[in-house]
């Protein structure tokens, strides 16, 4: 399976706040109404999920240690 996040050539878009068209990230002024833009910073600006590596080995299993003796259902206690 591949995870592709949603680019444009490369460059992810972002909507202008009057008019709501998608511009390319790096446009200053909207390419609909011509209104400037807001500036994508760095820590917004969408990036691809960070790998998790592979699973951690779980080892040996555990002892179930010594067997218990059943208790005598006719004995009196």
């Amino acid at each position: 399976m591949c995870f592709r996040p949603p680019t444009v050539e490369g460059q992810a878009e972002k909507a202008c706040p009057s008019c709501g068209a998608e511009n390319s990230a790096d446009a200053a002024v909207c390419a609909s109404c011509g209104k400037p833009l807001p500036a994508v910073p760095q820590s917004q600006a969408p990036t691809a999920p960070k790998n998790p590596g592979a699973p951690k080995n779980p080892g040996a299993p555990k002892n179930p240690g010594a067997p218990v003796a059943p208790k005598n259902p006719g004995a009196s206690q």
